[in-house]
């Protein structure tokens, strides 16, 4: 599923969808950003297996993702910075309530 880029505020959430194969264009609000330490928030119940795709959309408005191993985090290999054209796939593990990175371009 193809969308519009989505501008990300100052520790602000990524839109997702509970289940699926996401594809979501980020760019930072002005800026350089770092998003939620819960990177989709933490209101849906994802099913096991849903991936979203992020791109990164703008070389100066970088949308950063840290590594937080709680529930609804991000258990990532390292920060993830997403500039122009940078690419990081995550999976959701609803035994675990955590979002696995599975690849990165960068």
């Amino acid at each position: 599923m193809a969308t519009a880029v989505e501008t990300i505020s100052a520790s602000g959430t990524i839109t997702s969808v509970a289940s699926g194969l996401q594809y979501r264009p980020v760019t930072g609000d002005g800026g350089a950003v770092s998003a939620s330490a819960t990177p989709f928030g933490t209101a849906l119940q994802w099913q096991t297996g849903t991936k979203i795709v992020l791109k990164g959309n703008h070389a100066a408005n970088t949308v950063a993702l840290a590594h937080n191993d709680a529930t609804d985090g991000a258990i990532l290999n390292g920060a993830a910075v997403l500039g122009l054209n940078d690419i990081l796939e995550l999976m959701y593990d609803s035994t675990l309530e955590r979002w696995i990175e599975v690849g990165r371009n960068f």
